[in-house]
């Protein structure tokens, strides 16, 4: 199996979030919870936000910055991404005035205050523009049930990928946005930003296989050595792998999510939502054929997953190049790009 033209670190854009449904619970109503569903056309999601007079609840529209495609293209359309809007219900949580706060998306409004909120870690008290306010520095991220109670008044701030992403419902699940902005009353809009790195697999025959074969071949991502939990960091929401403890939820293997759209030349192609971490040195990428064989690609030095970027590797599928099992050769032309500088709207 060779690995050719692997896109590192790529822009992210303009993009929408589509369903947030979440509690603040406990761990284990953060892992029930519905969470959301995002998308990665580039649209806009700006109802018509009325500004807001002296003592009237704060509202806001907001956009989130997409992945897109680089040097070779838009990544496969993903199922989990289907239309780039909000929806009705969709939830966030909202660090302001000192205090954290539900906010639920509004066709007619955009996010506002969810008083109706559950979660016993929320401050349930409407937030309010006050007299002579022009602005608030804010924090908000999604979904809400990623915060907790660790007990003795203190909080976890955490969110997981789910190891079972073939699953369309846990692939929308695993994805995570957040912003640190300031809120303009007079323009009041926020603009997201993805947490998670974004893998795509491309996969297409070598000489020895056809597409069939490469088509009806399992993938995994990882070999038990993968992370899936991130913390969050309560300043300014970015994420970073949670190293787990003794005892704790170890490294796990992922099964990707399926796209659902092949591009041209390649025989299928999967996805993957994941924490920010090094992955150099790991088995990575795990494919094995319906005649059992099992072909695999170690990752290369320097093989970091950043948050809000995606990693494209075109894989060929060879079975003559599994000399031993799971040690396989390959060749990687290298393309880098960093993200742009992001902008309120």
């Amino acid at each position: 199996m060779k690995i050719h033209n692997h896109t590192l670190p790529k822009a992210i854009r303009r993009n929408s979030i589509r369903r947030w449904l979440a509690t603040a619970t406990t761990m284990t109503a953060m892992l029930t919870a519905t969470l959301a569903t995002l998308t990665g056309c580039s649209a806009d999601n700006d109802p018509e936000t009325a500004i807001g007079g002296d003592g009237t609840s704060v509202t806001f529209g907001a956009t989130i910055a997409a992945r897109e495609g680089h040097n070779n293209g838009n990544a496969p359309a993903s199922r989990a991404i289907p239309d780039g809007t909000f929806a009705e219900g969709d939830r966030i949580l909202v660090h302001m005035d000192g205090k954290r706060k539900a906010f639920v998306y509004s066709t007619a409004q955009g996010f506002v205050h969810d008083s109706a909120d559950p979660g016993t870690n929320v401050d349930h008290t409407p937030p309010v523009w006050k007299s002579g306010e022009a602005e608030k520095s804010v924090l908000a991220y999604g979904p809400t049930a990623c915060i907790s109670s660790a007990g003795d008044g203190a909080f976890l701030y955490e969110v997981y990928v789910s190891v079972a992403q073939n699953d369309d419902r846990e692939y929308k699940y695993s994805d995570y946005v957040y912003t640190t902005q300031t809120l303009y009353r007079s323009n009041p809009k926020l603009s997201f930003r993805h947490g998670m790195a974004r893998v795509v697999l491309r996969l297409r025959s070598g000489g020895s296989l056809t597409d069939e074969d490469v088509a009806g071949a399992s993938v995994l991502l990882g070999d038990k050595n993968l992370f899936t939990r991130a913390d969050i960091d309560p300043q300014n929401g970015t994420l970073t792998a949670h190293k787990p403890k003794p005892n704790g939820l170890g490294p796990q293997t992922i099964t990707p999510h399926r796209c659902a759209d092949t591009p041209a030349g390649y025989a299928v192609a999967y996805e993957a939502l994941l924490p920010p971490q090094d992955v150099s040195g790991k088995e990575f990428i795990q494919v094995r054929l319906s005649d059992g064989t099992e072909l695999g690609y170690i990752g290369e030095s320097g093989s970091m997953l950043e948050g809000g970027h995606e990693y494209i590797y075109n894989v060929t599928v060879d079975a003559a190049q599994q000399v031993p099992a799971k040690n396989i050769s390959y060749s990687i032309t290298r393309h880098v790009h960093r993200p742009t500088s992001q902008t309120t709207e």
